[in-house]
């Protein structure tokens, strides 16, 4: 099968084109040679093509240059601006959670800092609010104290207890794959 890029109007295979799902028969409409030439680059793995479009995304969603952010990453000594985390963050990180992410104020849109993606999600999930962060962090308080007051005391759970998920995995591959613990 084939089709015409709408750019130099060669005909090609489908392999020329990269996927769009949205598009009626599932491909864009511009060859991929094409679109390099142009800079779209729809999936390249040009690096530097993923640093521009972090670029563009920046300036467009901050008002900020990715050399401006490397200014901050570099004031804040490379690390996450959160005072009790402090990760080694980089913007040449491979993994989006070494990466430094943009905190700003939903109010005012104001940049506040970079940060790690675990402070970055956690902030937001908690509503981005000084309230929400203080509620969490007394109902943690509370928790710690009541277990420390009294160990022995029971919870309005019993014996509940969280065990860790590794554990868990591991002894049910055991059970699945062991036929003396399926018996007991």
């Amino acid at each position: 099968m084939s089709k015409a890029c709408s750019q130099c109007n060669e005909i090609k295979s489908y392999g020329h084109f990269w996927r769009n799902t949205s598009s009626h028969d599932g491909f864009y409409s511009i060859c991929k040679e094409c679109a390099k030439r142009q800079g779209r680059g729809y999936k390249t793995s040009d690096p530097g093509s993923s640093r521009s479009k972090r670029s563009v995304a920046l300036k467009r969603l901050y008002g900020l240059t990715l050399d401006k952010l490397e200014v901050i990453l570099a004031e804040q000594d490379g690390r996450c601006a959160n005072d009790v985390c402090r990760k080694t963050i980089s913007f040449d990180a491979q993994s989006k959670s070494d990466q430094p992410h943009v905190d700003h104020d939903h109010d005012t849109y104001k940049v506040r800092g970079l940060l790690c993606l675990t402070c970055n999600v956690g902030i937001g999930m908690l509503g981005d609010t000084v309230e929400s962060l203080q509620g969490a962090l007394d109902y943690l308080l509370t928790a710690r104290q009541r277990e420390r007051l009294n160990p022995e005391a029971p919870t309005m759970w019993g014996d509940a207890i969280v065990r860790p998920h590794e554990n868990i995995n591991r002894e049910r591959s055991a059970e699945m794959t062991d036929p003396v613990i399926k018996s007991s």
